[in-house]
């Protein structure tokens, strides 16, 4: 049997870049075109090294996971560790169900990278249907002004000099 390791990482390389923009797309956080890549060659490294003797540990599950949860700070630039451990469910999320989808339908590898493609349309479809019906308005109270997504129409709309009235509680 023979191995094509230009292949291999190849083939890592684009299903990371997959999955990590999935993930991105998910947690609704800016594309960042040069953090994918370098997210995504460090897993095409992965997927390289673990064909070499002395890098066999790279292909057990904790280290595998560390590397994952890498790729995922690497890509996401999270601020705080639960930014971190949502991108990092995200992204397993996402792998799993890529994966899982290309063994459902026994899919070869050529099929398995268009697959993101109705994932995607399907995510933005979701996207659109949660939040058409929220905007961003401004809170004013004594001099503090703070941005906030709301609901701008909740089927009870109450208006004060012709201008819509929202309800809120004194703390900010």
């Amino acid at each position: 049997m023979y191995i094509y390791l230009d292949i291999a990482f190849l083939i890592n390389f684009i299903f990371d870049a997959e999955i990590i923009f999935l993930t991105l797309v998910l947690l609704s956080k800016k594309v960042v075109y040069p953090r994918i890549i370098l997210a995504a060659f460090l897993g095409g490294l992965q997927g390289v090294f673990v064909f070499f003797p002395y890098f066999r540990i790279l292909s057990l599950p904790p280290v595998s996971f560390l590397v994952s949860l890498l790729m995922v700070i690497i890509a996401v630039n999270p601020v705080s560790v639960r930014q971190i451990f949502e991108g990092y469910i995200f992204f397993l999320t996402a792998a799993f169900l890529i994966g899982g989808a290309m063994s459902f339908l026994k899919l070869k590898i050529v099929f398995g990278l268009f697959l993101i493609l109705p994932l995607y349309l399907a995510i933005l479809d979701i996207r659109k249907r949660v939040f058409k019906k929220h905007t961003s308005v401004t809170l004013c109270y004594k001099g503090k002004e703070i941005e906030k997504n709301a609901v701008y129409d909740s089927g009870n709309t109450v208006f004060y000099y012709g201008k819509p009235v929202i309800f809120g509680s004194k703390t900010i």
